[in-house]
């Protein structure tokens, strides 16, 4: 957990840190947990992106999705509703 902690300490603002962090606070999904621990890199990579912060961060959308809706497939199992539940997919 701390090597997450740092990881996002020093790729991410301290505002992008936060909305990952509140969507950790606020999952108990232990899947969602897993996906964020081997995916982190391309969330704070998408965090971080100017097309994030364009359409998300300058807008204030309230649940900024965690990763590139664009560019992910899910299928309609009820796994995959509540993971694309946690990482704010639209």
């Amino acid at each position: 957990m701390q090597n997450l902690l740092l990881y996002i300490k020093n790729n991410l603002t301290p505002t992008l840190a936060q909305i990952l962090l509140q969507a950790l606070k606020n999952s108990n999904n232990e899947k969602f947990f897993t996906f964020v621990l081997k995916n982190i890199e391309t969330i704070c990579t998408w965090l971080n992106s100017s097309e994030f912060k364009n359409r998300y961060l300058s807008t204030k959308h309230p649940y900024p999705p965690l990763i590139n809706p664009n560019f992910i497939e899910i299928d309609a199992s009820r796994h995959c509703a509540e993971l694309a539940w946690d990482l704010n997919l639209p």
